[in-house]
């Protein structure tokens, strides 16, 4: 038993820290790690260009809605917001992963 815990201590992981800065050391150790699909590094690019997109459509919507007479297309303001609102949210949530508050 205590050969086990002996050999544990030495175990070299396959991966090395220097790659996966994200990762704890005790789970490099163990050799358990979890890997996001979606690399951490990017967060902050992610939110700015879904928080971008996201204003253009919110945008876009506002002008819709203003110029528009009394003729107005459900489908079209419907499809606007339905767009700008998720790229928002998401740019939302990108933001805050990228600022260590993990939602």
């Amino acid at each position: 038993m205590l050969d086990n815990v002996l050999s544990l201590s030495s175990y070299q992981p396959l991966i090395p820290p220097t790659i996966y800065p994200h990762l704890s050391l005790l789970s490099l150790i163990i050799g358990v790690f979890f890997m996001p699909l979606i690399p951490p590094t990017i967060y902050p690019h992610l939110s700015l260009l879904s928080l971008i997109i996201g204003v253009f459509f919110m945008a876009w919507f506002f002008t819709l809605e203003v110029t528009s007479k009394s003729s107005s297309n459900i489908v079209k303001e419907l499809t606007t917001s339905l767009i700008g609102s998720a790229f928002i949210g998401f740019g939302t949530v990108f933001l805050l992963l990228s600022v260590g508050i993990y939602v």
